[in-house]
């Protein structure tokens, strides 16, 4: 692949190739075969979906839920002819019964061949419901197969920048929530917000993660690529525990007051200064720090301290997981190297 042809498939992008030449096989066989092709491409539009699991498993539905659709169309028209009352029964007795039969996937497709069929049944009522139907099951048909067999979908990629994302607006929401603290504000709306796009991330990650377990089902996979689906798994769940303790810093009780002694603001600083250099080759060392932290926790002298307590507690935690984080990830990629270079 070219570098033009690599920078034009970025561009337009896996599932819009897909849909055009779906759309195109698919508009081809109708006039080959001298049918109507509105339908089947509208069909073959909506059903190329983010997996070939999906597309598959949803055309399993599409296809009764468009039978559904069909007959009502026709039944709506045989007793009250094109009219508004036609329109609006078809579609919502469509919307009713696919619902009602769980057929929730196929409810969109349903709809449209239920609509978008009236107007041209007239009185060939047998005739318009076996063409209808003919040509949206080949429009479903014609996207599961493009789905499946043109590049089928990879998410490794999406993962991967979601993770760096994620770990970039991790890093700046941990600097400016230490600082905060430090300096007294312990409710922060921007903070919050700057969680929110945090977990926006985290959400990219399971959904691409979902999307890829699914398409390995129906793929032949390697047993490398399991490897590494399995190792992003595990990652997913390190994020979802570390993002928990980072919310217990941010969400705190509206009437906790704090006073910080200077020993603290500098151990605070100078754990939150390795933490942003956990991962670079060479991170700040923080032993020291961390260890006057730990400290600083089962001080029991100030028994009416408890929240700052815990704010120390869940620093230390957060600071442990990232460099046991960095620190195992930081040795794979050296042996990797050492492995590429044999």
């Amino acid at each position: 692949m070219t570098d033009f042809t690599q920078t034009l498939y970025k561009f337009i992008g896996p599932r819009i190739i897909k849909t055009g030449i779906a759309t195109l096989i698919t508009a081809f066989i109708c006039v080959w075969l001298d049918l109507p092709a509105i339908f089947a491409v509208i069909t073959a539009i909506v059903s190329i979906d983010p997996t070939s699991y999906d597309s598959i498993n949803k055309a399993k539905v599409r296809f009764p839920a468009s039978v559904i659709g069909s007959l009502i169309a026709v039944s709506s028209a045989y007793f009250f002819k094109e009219s508004a009352l036609t329109y609006s029964l078809s579609a919502t007795l469509t919307i009713l019964i696919c619902h009602k039969l769980k057929l929730n996937e196929g409810i969109l497709v349903a709809a449209i061949t239920s609509v978008a069929m009236i107007p041209d049944i007239h009185d060939e009522f047998v005739h318009t419901f076996v063409t209808r139907l003919f040509t949206t099951t080949l429009g479903i048909v014609v996207a599961s197969s493009i789905n499946f067999i043109v590049l089928p979908p990879v998410y490794y990629g999406n993962i991967n920048d979601s993770i760096r994302k994620f770990e970039h607006a991790m890093r700046t929401l941990l600097t400016k929530r230490t600082d905060e603290l430090i300096n007294y504000k312990y409710i922060s709306k921007d903070s919050e917000q700057m969680y929110n796009q945090l977990y926006k991330h985290l959400n990219n990650i399971e959904k691409y993660m979902h999307y890829q377990q699914n398409e390995i089902k129906y793929h032949i996979t390697k047993r490398e690529d399991l490897r590494k689906l399995n190792h992003l798994q595990n990652e997913l769940q390190y994020k979802k525990l570390l993002i928990t303790h980072i919310g217990n810093l941010i969400f705190l009780p509206n009437e906790i007051d704090i006073k910080w002694d200077q020993k603290e603001k500098d151990a605070l600083k100078a754990i939150m200064k390795s933490t942003n250099s956990l991962h670079t080759d060479t991170h700040y060392n923080c032993q020291q720090s961390l260890e006057t932290l730990h400290h600083l926790k089962f001080d029991h002298s100030r028994p009416n301290e408890i929240f700052k307590i815990d704010i120390l507690h869940e620093m230390e935690i957060i600071y442990r997981m990232l460099h046991s984080y960095y620190t195992k990830r930081n040795k794979q990629a050296t042996k990797q190297s050492h492995i590429s270079s044999y």
